[in-house]
């Protein structure tokens, strides 16, 4: 059930990893997802599996903008 973590990329390019936590949300995809198209950037986004459910048309949407998700626990509780 664990993967292995990714805590460290050797490079000597200069990069930035951007991530988002406890989403999905509509207005949260809706302010930040044209800004990291407009930049062609991409980010990892860390869903809460409760919203997930409740809301799966938006984990679609971050896959169809080429974001990765990851898991961020199902409750948050």
């Amino acid at each position: 059930l664990f993967l292995p973590s990714i805590c460290r990329v050797e490079t000597s390019e200069k990069i930035v990893a951007l991530s988002f936590d406890d989403g999905p949300t509509q207005r949260g995809q809706d302010a930040v997802l044209p800004l990291l198209r407009q930049a062609d950037a991409r980010a990892t986004f860390f869903i809460v599996g409760h919203e997930a459910a409740r809301r799966p048309e938006l984990l679609v949407r971050l896959r169809q903008e080429g974001m990765e998700i990851g898991n961020h626990s199902w409750s948050h509780f």
